[in-house]
Order: C-alpha cells, then sequence, then structure tokens
C-alpha cells in the first residue's frame, strides 16, 4: 500500500484521505447529523487554501473514542448529539482535551448560554445557518492560533513560577501602589 494515500483504521469516517503531510490540521467533526456534516466539509474544502483534514463522527461516544489516539487540533462539536444532554456535551469533551481548542456548533442562537460556554473554555460559539465558510475557516484559524498562545503562555507562567520558587535570591514584584504582588519563598 502507498503511505501518501492510506487511511486510517480508527473507528470514525473519514471524509478525506489521510495524506502523510504534516501541513494539514487535522480537525474532528462531532455532528450527528449527515447534511450538516455535508455542509461543514464543503465550507472547509470550498476555499482552495484550506489546510484542514476533516474526520467526522456521529456521536460524543465515538468523538471521545477518537480524541484517544491523539493528533487532533481542533474539535467542532454539536451540541445536539443523541448521546449526550445539550448542557454537558462541551464539558464532558472539554474535560477530556482541555488542552485542545473546541468551537461549538448549534442550531439554537442563545446568547447567554453561548458566553457560558466560551467562558468554561470553548473557542467560539457557532449558529448553524448563520455563518459561511469564511467565518468558519476565520474561526477555526484563529481558535488554533489563541489555544497555543493560552498554552504558551501557561507554559511562561509556570517556568516564571518555578524559578521564583526555586532561586535563592530575594525577588518580589509590587504594583503601582507599592503593594506586594508576587514574592518568592527566599
Amino acid at each position: 500500500m502507498d503511505p501518501k494515500t492510506k487511511t486510517q483504521s480508527l473507528p470514525s469516517r473519514i471524509i478525506e484521505p489521510f495524506t502523510e503531510t504534516r501541513s494539514k490540521q487535522r480537525v474532528l467533526l462531532v455532528e450527528d447529523n449527515p447534511i450538516d456534516a455535508e455542509i461543514v466539509r464543503q465550507m472547509i474544502f470550498q476555499a482552495a487554501h484550506a489546510v484542514f483534514h476533516l474526520e467526522h463522527v456521529d456521536t460524543l461516544a465515538g468523538g471521545l473514542e477518537r480524541l484517544q489516539h491523539g493528533g487532533i487540533e481542533l474539535v467542532l462539536l454539536d451540541l445536539s448529539l443523541p448521546d449526550s444532554d445539550r448542557d454537558q456535551t462541551f464539558a464532558r469533551v472539554y474535560s477530556r482535551v482541555p488542552h485542545l481548542p473546541i468551537l461549538l456548533l448549534s442550531s439554537t442562537d442563545d446568547q447567554e448560554f453561548a458566553n457560558r460556554k466560551v467562558q468554561e473554555g470553548a473557542q467560539d460559539y457557532l449558529v448553524k445557518g448563520q455563518f459561511d465558510a469564511r467565518l468558519l475557516l476565520r474561526s477555526m484559524r484563529y481558535a488554533i492560533k489563541r489555544k497555543r498562545a493560552e498554552t504558551a503562555l501557561s507554559q511562561e507562567r509556570e517556568l516564571l513560577r518555578t524559578l521564583l520558587d526555586s532561586i535563592p535570591d530575594r525577588i518580589y514584584f509590587k504594583d503601582d501602589q507599592s503593594r506586594f504582588i508576587r514574592i518568592n519563598p527566599a
């Protein structure tokens, strides 16, 4: 078998053949409606410059199983799945892969719910039928970039905290009102 055109032997349905090129960003679409899944697929591949490899599963259980195998860089998550409650769908995925950006797709335009999910860690909330290919692709790219920036910032904070806690010199930080905001153990 030619390694450049092999397909993956995972339980998920592959929408696009897997190629060995690492330039494509792997996206998992968790969507139970085949028409909505096809619309998203068409939007992603409509742009000639799209660099996404899309995998599709139609249940939350299938999505969680696929995420265990790794290699996914973004999750497009429908909130209305047959095997999950709308309010718990995001929480179940986020608890398994908090390091991945998750874009929520919903047929309900509920701004309060959307704001709550973004505050809980979702990168964006898109209402089906109210976004086009350009908005979807931009949201996907920004979500990946934001999540990478968040991860890098978190690593830098951890490095600084470790350095401050380990260095024998006395170090402290004050705010503009001369209040101590950080003091190392020394």
